[in-house]
């Protein structure tokens, strides 16, 4: 065992910051949200809170796509104030760990509401280890759906571990719905390259079921309440000639290093298009899409 247990784990952070070529700032978030995982996983709320969005992303594919700094969460059960979620995650966080000098405090909670009927709870969260300070955001929507149901998923925090951590997440299928539906709702004046990045990603990368994607994007929709129809993709392809698209996309090219040609935004658009359009266009029309997709030859 090592003498300084806590000095051990962060030159651990700092070792693989420097292996996957990311900040050490990074890492360490990158350590703590599945940290609250292991803590979540052994509270009696582990039913309650649904991984989604970024994180979810990261940790179901392997840690393989982009890393991220903050996490969202799907609240699975009633009492949704901010007296119950600070209850919440009070009794999430006291639950043991091997990293018991990994400590976590609660700064805020504070109610959120987008420009919709969707709303949820952004919570910042403290964490120290030895003299060093992590801030966390952690992000609980309330209301939306997932297709077909929440997913169990297995993951271990960091590296050498081995410890195997099982928490309840979204389906892939519900993230690109959402990310779908994000885009829809603001096309040009769409800002979050990484929306469509994901997609692309995720599209070449699984193999997908075109019936449960689309009752995915269709449940989603409605939920939300974002109007959609035939002329959604016609507009889309018009943001292929946009050049403010364009402008943002290199921009968030060079942010991500991405170099490949297969990530220029003409390939980048047909792809989002060639993977997306088939199952929309038959909801639009009231059609089952029976297809399956492989990530190599496409729809078939």
């Amino acid at each position: 065992m090592t003498k300084n247990p806590p000095a051990s784990l962060l030159q651990r952070l700092r070792n693989e910051a420097r292996r996957k070529g990311i900040s050490y700032q990074q890492e360490q978030m990158l350590f703590c949200h599945p940290e609250f995982l292991r803590r979540l996983s052994r509270s009696v709320y582990r039913d309650h809170l649904i991984l989604k969005g970024g994180l979810f992303l990261y940790l179901v594919t392997d840690c393989e796509s982009r890393p991220t700094l903050d996490a969202d969460y799907l609240l699975h059960r009633p009492g949704n104030s901010e007296e119950n979620i600070r209850k919440m995650l009070s009794a999430i966080l006291q639950n043991s760990s091997p990293f018991e000098f990994v400590k976590f405090s609660i700064r805020s909670v504070t109610s959120i509401t987008a420009n919709r009927l969707y709303h949820g709870f952004q919570a910042k969260l403290d964490v120290t280890i030895m003299n060093e300070r992590v801030r966390l955001n952690i992000d609980i929507g309330v209301g939306d759906t997932i297709v077909p149901s929440p997913q169990k998923l297995d993951l271990k925090t960091i590296p050498g571990d081995g410890e195997l951590v099982t928490v309840l997440s979204y389906s892939v299928e519900s993230l690109i719905a959402e990310k779908y539906d994000a885009f829809v709702l603001r096309m040009e004046l769409f800002s979050h390259m990484k929306d469509i990045y994901d997609i692309v990603f995720l599209s070449q990368t699984r193999c997908f079921d075109g019936e449960l994607l689309q009752k995915a994007i269709a449940e989603t929709l409605q939920k939300r309440g974002t109007p959609h129809d035939a002329r959604t993709f016609r507009r889309l392809s018009d943001l292929r000639d946009s050049s403010v698209m364009r402008k943002k996309w290199s921009n968030f090219r060079a942010h991500m290093n991405l170099k490949s040609d297969e990530w220029g935004f003409d390939l980048v658009m047909q792809r989002f298009g060639e993977f997306l359009e088939p199952p929309v266009t038959a909801m639009v029309n009231g059609l089952t899409f029976s297809q399956a997709w492989d990530c190599e030859s496409g729809w078939a």
